[in-house]
């Protein structure tokens, strides 16, 4: 048998059909995708455009609360500083790079992770569950019409049907709308720690008791900040009323789900503390006051 194997290796006719084999395969090399090549092209070209939109955002917001600067002055440095924003796309190159930023972070969709989430812990119903998602920018629970009614909204849409809206301004006065409140990849926007803790108390005054709230950070908004860990963002949404229920880590982000309870929370003020001390650490923080 090792002779008749050692012939069919040496055979002419064996050798050219395994060549013409290896020369097929290698014909099927598949064409990248013009999504892929739009991904790559942006994380080249923007690699620190969220980075560098925080942190004038974060400028903006301290030049906003300076009460004793002069009038003048004040209006000049946030003309400067919003024309700095202006110049590396503002808003629409976040929202570009935040599209493609879940497939930088493990090709993760986090819209999967919560209707899969929502599908197992959810009680059916008759009625429609009634979600709302913060900062869409793709309307990604368009295909769950058939249980979920879906309201999208966003500064500065980018689809039809996305409503304009400001997150804070955002249905005024109204109380307990919505089953569903997604904060995906929006908390980390604002500059200002103080305008995030404010998004946490407007989302939960906007959703029903025993309602959802779904939280997607950046995983090292919790992991590495010196000012924030996951315990301790655990402990800021009791203190809000809500129960951490499911929670996934993919490579880089940090995707969380909590419930409403139907009893009163307590207060209680999360300032800007130092709760995980040293070096390398990112200065991400929420402050809570309530």
């Amino acid at each position: 048998m090792g002779k008749t194997l050692n012939n069919e290796l040496n055979d002419p006719a064996c050798i050219s059909a395994s060549n013409k084999k290896v020369k097929k395969r290698r014909k099927r090399k598949k064409s990248v995708p013009i999504i892929t090549s739009i991904i790559f092209s942006v994380q080249r070209l923007k690699p620190d455009v969220i980075s560098k939109l925080h942190q004038l955002n974060k400028k903006v917001e301290l030049i906003k609360k300076q009460e004793t600067i002069d009038k003048a002055l004040k209006k000049a440095k946030l003309a400067s500083l919003e024309n700095e924003i202006k110049q590396i796309g503002g808003l629409s190159v976040y929202q570009t790079v935040s599209k493609t930023r879940e497939h930088f972070h493990g090709n993760v969709n986090s819209s999967k992770w919560i209707i899969s989430s929502l599908k197992t812990f959810a009680s059916k119903s008759e009625v429609k569950l009634r979600l709302l998602d913060v900062g869409a920018l793709s309307m990604n629970y368009e295909n769950q019409a058939s249980w979920l009614q879906c309201t999208y909204i966003d500064l500065n849409p980018q689809k039809k049907g996305i409503l304009k809206s400001d997150f804070l301004k955002f249905k005024s006065g109204a109380m307990e709308e919505y089953d569903i409140i997604v904060l995906s990849l929006v908390l980390n926007f604002p500059g200002d720690a103080q305008v995030r803790g404010q998004m946490l108390v407007k989302a939960t005054e906007l959703c029903k008791t025993c309602g959802y709230i779904f939280v997607v950070l950046p995983l090292a908004c919790l992991s590495n900040s010196r000012y924030l860990t996951h315990d301790n963002f655990h402990v800021m949404m009791e203190s809000l009323g809500h129960s951490l229920i499911a929670s996934h880590n993919s490579t880089k982000l940090s995707h969380k789900a909590f419930r409403k309870k139907s009893r009163l929370p307590e207060k209680c003020d999360f300032p800007k503390k130092v709760v995980q001390p040293g070096g390398n650490k990112n200065n991400f923080c929420i402050v809570l006051q309530t």
